[in-house]
């Protein structure tokens, strides 16, 4: 699901016109390039039946969009969000979004903390369903 969900995030055109393919799994590069968007898995529940697990899992996925102006983080974040609307197809059920917080990150707290200015944050919990491969 990891592979997929990255792949299908970095076929977005929107999404890439502003980000490119800074979208990585656990963590950014210290002093990379912004804006980016960091993935992290917070927990991925299997549903059952009587008869078994049933194959589809409703992972939260955390998707923190970092950027160095306000402007861009929320440009950034609705085309996220946006592309997260279109994730339907073999692998993918769905996306939801669970919540959104927006944050400032003094320079010294953020992915590019050495020497970095100011960082803005949008953290966005996602539930995605996915069928298991």
């Amino acid at each position: 699901m990891k592979v997929a969900l990255a792949e299908f995030l970095l076929a977005n055109a929107g999404l890439t016109a502003l980000v490119g393919t800074r979208i990585k799994w656990d963590t950014l590069p210290q002093n990379g390039a912004l804006p980016a968007i960091a993935l992290h898995m917070v927990s991925a529940p299997r549903d059952y039946t009587m008869a078994g697990r049933d194959g589809t899992t409703g992972y939260l996925v955390q998707m923190d969009v970092w950027s160095n102006t306000l402007a861009l983080r929320e440009s950034v974040a609705a085309a996220l969000i946006s592309a997260l609307d279109d994730i339907r197809n073999d692998t993918f059920q769905g996306a939801f979004i669970e919540g959104q917080r927006d944050t400032f990150e003094p320079g010294d707290a953020g992915p590019n903390s050495q020497g970095a200015t100011d960082l803005f944050r949008a953290s966005i919990d996602v539930r995605v369903w996915a069928s298991e491969a």
